[in-house]
């Protein structure tokens, strides 16, 4: 098997992951006021949430770029963006954190991060 097949299983085993671990977490309902109104947003918080891979030069993180699953991260890295679950930053997050779980497990150096929006 290639680097590049091999590249590819880990990152469908991430993906999978990580849409099971984004569709079976329950976000904390945010709740807004305005106007004297009141509302409950059932997927929480708004945000964003991505994997940060390195290196982003060889291994994963440059078959990633090549393949236009990621792309290179600010501050150095290769960036994945979660772009399921909406605008719910708990549920983008639960999805890098698995993403990551799995690339750390074939010792590929990732971290989960986020920003609310």
């Amino acid at each position: 098997m290639s680097k590049a097949e091999e590249y590819a299983k880990v990152a469908e085993e991430a993906h999978q992951a990580g849409i099971q671990a984004g569709s079976n977490h329950a976000p904390e309902p945010m709740v807004i006021s305005y106007s004297g109104k009141t509302e409950t947003i059932s997927t929480g918080v708004c945000g964003f949430a991505w994997v940060l891979v390195f290196p982003a030069s060889q291994g994963f993180g440059r078959w990633a770029t090549k393949m236009r699953i990621g792309t290179k991260a600010y501050g150095g890295g290769m960036q994945i963006w979660v772009s399921y679950y909406g605008q719910s930053m708990e549920m983008k997050l639960e999805y890098a954190k698995a993403y990551s779980a799995v690339l750390n497990k074939y010792g590929i150096q990732a971290y989960a991060e986020s920003r609310m929006d």
